[in-house]
C-alpha cells in the first residue's frame, strides 16, 4: 500500500462535507486539521484509532498496517491545508488562549511543511515589524534586540526550512511571566533561563521542530512570539540579549 496512490485531497474533502451536511466553516476545518495533525504527530500513535474510527476507516486500524496510517494522516493533513489554503491561513484568534494560540501557530508553521511552499514569503512574514521589539522585550532591551536582529534578518539563510524528509511539527509555548516564574519548559532550550527578564509580560514564546514522521528529534527554531494579533520570529533570542547584563 502506498498513500501517494490516494487521491485523500478528495476523500478527506468528501468526508468533511458528509459530516457538516454541505457546508465547511472555518472553526470545523481547524478542528479536523488540528486533530489529524495531533494524530499524525503523536509518537505513541494514541490519535490514530480515534481519527479513524471517526472517518469510519476504522478497519484500517491494524498492527500491520501502523506505518501506512501514519504517512496516510501526514499526506491528509497537507492536502487538506492546500485544498482549503483561503480557509485556514492563520488569524489573530477573538479572545487567544493556549490552545487557540497552539493552533494558530501550528497552521502558520505547517505551511513551511506543504510540498513547494514558498519558504522565503512564508520565513519574511514571520519578520518582525518595526514596533514588535518594544512588544517583545522590556523596554530596556528593546532597541538592542531590535538593531541585532535587524542585521540578522538581513540574512539569506535566515528563513526557517525544513529538510528533506521532515514533514511533522512539534512545537511547544510558553508565556513570558511562565517562563520568569516557571522556568522554561523542557522542549525550551536553557538560554530562555537566562533571558527571561528580558521578555515582556503578556508574550506567549514558542519553539518547534519540523521532524520526520514518528521522530522527536530533528531541525529545531526558538523564538515564535505571539505580540497582541499577529506572530514573529526572534531566532534564538539569549544569543542576542543573553550577555547584557554580564
Amino acid at each position: 500500500m502506498n498513500p501517494d496512490d490516494l487521491d485523500w485531497k478528495e476523500i478527506i474533502t468528501r468526508t468533511i462535507l458528509q459530516q457538516t451536511g454541505g457546508s465547511v466553516t472555518r472553526d470545523q476545518l481547524d478542528q479536523v486539521v488540528s486533530e489529524l495533525r495531533a494524530a499524525r504527530d503523536d509518537p505513541d500513535d494514541r490519535g490514530l484509532s480515534a481519527v479513524l474510527n471517526a472517518m469510519g476507516v476504522g478497519q484500517l486500524d491494524t498492527p500491520e498496517t501502523r506505518q501506512f496510517l501514519s504517512e496516510t494522516l501526514e499526506r491528509a493533513v497537507l492536502h487538506l491545508e492546500q485544498a482549503f489554503p483561503e480557509d485556514i491561513q492563520p488569524g489573530p484568534p477573538a479572545d487567544p488562549g493556549k490552545q487557540d494560540l497552539l493552533l494558530s501557530a501550528r497552521t502558520l508553521l505547517g505551511a513551511f511543511l506543504v510540498p513547494g511552499a514558498d519558504l522565503q514569503r512564508l520565513g519574511a512574514g514571520l519578520r518582525p515589524r518595526p514596533g514588535d521589539y518594544a512588544l517583545a522585550f522590556e523596554q530596556a532591551y528593546a532597541a538592542v534586540a531590535q538593531q541585532a536582529y535587524e542585521l540578522i534578518w538581513e540574512r539569506p539563510d535566515v528563513f526557517p526550512a525544513p529538510k528533506p524528509g521532515q514533514s511533522g511539527l512539534l512545537l511547544s509555548l510558553a508565556t513570558a511571566e511562565q517562563i520568569k516564574t516557571e522556568g522554561a519548559p523542557r522542549a525550551f532550550p536553557g538560554g530562555f533561563g537566562r533571558i527571561a527578564h528580558t521578555l515582556r509580560d503578556g508574550t506567549t514564546w514558542g519553539c518547534w521542530k519540523f521532524v520526520r514522521p514518528r521522530q522527536r528529534t530533528g531541525m529545531a527554531f526558538h523564538g515564535l512570539a505571539w505580540l497582541d494579533d499577529h506572530w514573529a520570529w526572534f531566532p534564538k533570542p539569549w544569543r542576542v540579549l543573553g550577555n547584557i547584563d554580564a
